[in-house]
């Protein structure tokens, strides 16, 4: 179920690619999806309670793609729609 969800996402991704906001979305959505499955796997497998790192263990490694969703979205909204918004008001 993991493959074809993401593959999905990605298609409509890619097939709404004029519309930034669609893409930042969507791309927040494949991330968020990975490290959702990423947990799912590493429970499933019980090697999520293992160390990586420190006192670090993997079930925490889901967190880098669910901030890389984050940090899309942070973009989209702080970044890209003001300056968008600058540009519609100067013309």
């Amino acid at each position: 179920m993991i493959f074809p969800t993401l593959i999905i996402a990605i298609v409509i991704s890619i097939k709404n690619r004029q519309y930034v906001s669609e893409v930042c979305h969507n791309w927040a959505i494949v991330f968020w999806i990975t490290a959702n499955s990423y947990w799912m796997v590493s429970e499933f497998f019980e090697f999520e309670e293992s160390l990586v790192y420190g006192g670090i263990s993997y079930k925490y490694i889901a967190i880098i793609p669910f901030s890389i969703g984050i940090l899309i979205l942070a973009y989209y909204y702080l970044v890209f729609k003001i300056i968008y918004k600058k540009q519609a008001e100067t013309m």
